[in-house]
Formats: C-alpha cells, structure tokens, sequence
C-alpha cells in the first residue's frame, strides 16, 4: 500500500503577494535535484513572472468540462494518477470545480491525489479559511464564498509564508503586476485598502503562529484538556457563532462539540428555518465538530445536563433576541447558570441581528400551545378588567373599544400560532357586545353604528 503524500501549502494574505511564482520556483529547484514534478492545474494568471516559471516543467492536460454551453479547464484526477508523480502542483486550494466534476472542491481533489501517495504543492490566501470568514468579513465588508474547512491547513506537512510588505504590494497593483488597469483602480477602491491589506497580513501571521502552537504529543497536553459546546440552532447567524465557537477551540487546544436540542416545535419549522438548520450542521460538521442532538422542550436543562455527563468547560451560546411572553421569567443563560454554575458561558454578539416580531407557524395555524393559550386568556382577562374600570367611571364605549383592539394587537404580537389572534378578536368582539352594550348581558346590537366598529 503506498504511503500518503505530503501536503504543502504556500499561504499568503492576498492575491498578488506571489505564491503561485514562489510555488513554482520552489518546484524548479525540486526538478534540479531530480524530483519528478509536474503541474496539475496553474490558475491562467496574467503575470509574465509567473508564465515564465511554467516553462520547463511537465504539465498534465487539464480535464475539459462543457457545462451548459460554457467550458471550463480543471484537474484531470484520474489522469494525475495514472502519471503517478513524485510531486504534482495544484494551484488555488479554495476554487469551486465546474458542475459535473468528480469533486466540489479542489480540496476534496488534492484529499485522492495524497492518499495516492502523491506529495501536492498548493496555494491558499487567509480569506479562504472557514472559521476566518466572519472576521474578515467584518473588516473587508465583502462575503468570500470560496472556503476550506480548517483541518486541511492545521493538518498541512508544511505551510511556506509568502509575505511582502503592504505598501511593496499596493506599488505591484498600480504597476499592473497582478491585474490590468481597470482591475487595479476597483481593487485599489474595495479590497486592496491599506486598511484591510495590515488587517489580513496581521492575521496571516497569528494563523501560522497558532497552527505552530497546536500540541503534538500528550505528555506536553495540559493536566486539564477544555471542552467547548456550541448550540446549533437555525438562526442564520448561527454560523458566526459555530465559527467563533471553533476558533477558541483551537487557541485552547480544547475538544470541541456541537449540540442541537431537538424539541416538539421541531417538527414545525419553516423550510427556511429546516434549510438553515442544515447548513448549521453542515458547518459543523466542516469544522470537525463533534455532532451531538438531544431531544426535550426544556433546552436549557437539556444543555446543562449534556454539558455536566460530558465535562463541558465552556458553553458559547449566540446573543438570540426572545420574544415578548409574559410567562417568560428567565431565559436560557440563567436557567443553565442556576444549574451548572461552575459553566463557562460566552454569548456571541451580532451586530447585524435587529429586533422583530417573533415568526408565525403558518404551516400549523390551528396547534394547541399552552404557552399561546395561556397568553391569550391572561391578555383578554386584563383588557376586561381594565374596561369594566373605565365603564364604572362612565368612560364611553370607544374608549373600551379601544383597549380591546389593542389587547388584540398584543396577542398578535406575543403568540406564534395566527389562530389565537383570531379567537381574541372574536371573543373581545362578543365581550364588548354582552357587557358593554345596550341591551347588556345580551348579543343583542341595537346600533348600526357598532357593526362597523366590529
């Protein structure tokens, strides 16, 4: 059985800094020393530097893919390993294939030519790393859709830093090194900020140093190794919490899980709401989580009692905006704090997230929720008194009316299910007529004027 290929990443903060011309360079020397090399795929950059390291080394024909009228060139796999190399070069790690391709990602085609026993030569900007995106989102204002789930870099054989400096950057940009004129001027106004270039070559440099810092053998582990939980749920800024969660599992060199706590609302989400929910452990699952689910209505106690049978150190919940209840008298951080106080809790923020009403279950209109039952009564049981106050001091009966279509509004605003709302319209409607109207304690409406109040 062949031995599994080596894998070498040149990683760099951004395009233009030369990885692909280091890459090839490197390869050059290997082909001096008699390593058989070859290229798999070179991204086709217009850079007479770059071009000209090409020349000289064999290269595999890339696999032609036609896919609705459009062709695209991409890594011929199978005819790589056929050549079986000692050393094959594959540009851009993060790349999309082309629909039809064996794999969706490039990473996925480097993962069979390594366990061919084929050492790769590959390139990667920061920006692609997964648990980076919402971070360099944060600084760049721009979405990178190209991403590489985490353990490919932290488990390279080897990672080569290209680093310039930024302003030796910004002078090849204006210089038409790395993109032609009109590329350069858009760049230079969007991503290629002085701004952004520091932000990204800083970070470049404490993902390198903290993928050094990873502990290779158990005698050099801490007495105590971290465990960190992550909620998954299907709010779509779960994934910043995942990644975050990620993130300060790799700094504490921790173990790291993921939990979903399936409840009996479950079975009514939304299709956005079960699509989001996927993705969630989709990411998961990307970053090597530890997929765990329970199930039960109390959440919180369900958490806490994962995290106390798991020897879970630190909780990271996202900062999830309740809804209004008036039964409500904790929320889920205080009732996991009162059972597992020794717990480490960290609540993510999102800056993005604004308050709203809660979403309606329009796919179950008609479900009995106790908590929306009992919502209703309590509301439409204070409205009535507050009116019979106002009808002992002779208020008019507009002014009754009145607290009534807001008691409505208020059931609106606190219940999920659209059913309660209805029931307390119809019920204010026949409270209103029965014992605020003449004749009283009848239905009886003697005025035309009410009917279009109602």
């Amino acid at each position: 059985m062949d031995k599994k290929g080596k894998l070498t990443i040149f990683f760099g903060y951004c395009a233009g800094v030369g990885k692909t011309y280091s890459m090839l360079k490197y390869a050059h020397e290997k082909d001096l020393d008699g390593a058989d090399v070859v290229i798999g795929y070179i991204e086709p950059h217009d850079r007479k530097d770059t071009l000209d390291l090409i020349n000289g080394l064999q290269r595999v024909e890339n696999k032609k893919i036609t896919y609705k009228n459009h062709v695209f060139y991409e890594l011929d796999i199978d005819s790589t390993i056929k050549r079986k190399p000692q050393i094959v070069l594959v540009d851009e790690l993060a790349h999309t294939n082309a629909p039809t391709s064996r794999h969706k990602k490039r990473y996925q085609d480097i993962e069979e030519l390594l366990k061919a026993g084929i050492d790769v030569y590959t390139t990667l900007n920061v920006q692609h790393l997964e648990s980076l995106h919402d971070i360099i989102e944060s600084i760049t204002r721009i979405k990178i859709n190209e991403r590489i789930p985490d353990y490919i870099f932290d488990n390279a054989d080897n990672i080569k830093i290209i680093d310039i400096e930024v302003e030796q950057l910004l002078q090849r940009l204006k210089s038409g090194k790395i993109y032609n004129a009109m590329q350069s001027q858009k760049a230079l106004a969007n991503f290629f900020t002085k701004g952004n270039l520091v932000s990204l070559r800083e970070i470049t440099l404490r993902r390198c140093a903290d993928r050094i810092n990873l502990y290779t053998d158990e005698k050099n582990r801490p007495f105590l190794k971290e465990h960190i939980l992550v909620c998954i749920s299907p709010s779509p800024t779960n994934q910043k919490v995942i990644r975050t969660a990620y993130r300060m599992a790799k700094s504490f060199h921790a173990e790291f899980s993921a939990l979903f706590v399936e409840t009996s609302n479950s079975k009514f989400l939304s299709q956005k709401e079960k699509y989001d929910l996927q993705a969630n452990i989709n990411l998961a699952k990307h970053l090597k989580a530890n997929l765990v689910s329970t199930y039960g209505d109390d959440v919180a106690f369900q958490i806490s009692q994962y995290a106390k049978v798991s020897g879970i150190s630190k909780l990271v919940l996202g900062r999830s905006l309740q809804k209004v209840s008036l039964l409500r008298k904790s929320t889920i951080i205080d009732s996991i704090t009162k059972t597992n106080p020794t717990l480490d809790i960290f609540i993510i923020p999102d800056a993005n997230q604004e308050p709203k009403k809660v979403e309606l279950n329009l796919e179950n209109p008609f479900q009995f929720d106790i908590e929306d039952f009992l919502t209703t009564f309590s509301i439409i049981l204070v409205s009535t008194l507050l009116s019979f106050f106002f009808f002992e001091l002779d208020f008019s009966t507009t002014n009754i009316v009145l607290v009534y279509i807001l008691s409505t509004c208020i059931v609106g605003f606190t219940t999920k299910h659209p059913i309660y709302n209805v029931i307390s319209s119809i019920i204010n409607i026949l409270i209103i007529d029965y014992f605020f109207l003449e004749p009283y304690f009848s239905f009886i409406i003697n005025s035309k004027e009410y009917f279009m109040i109602f």
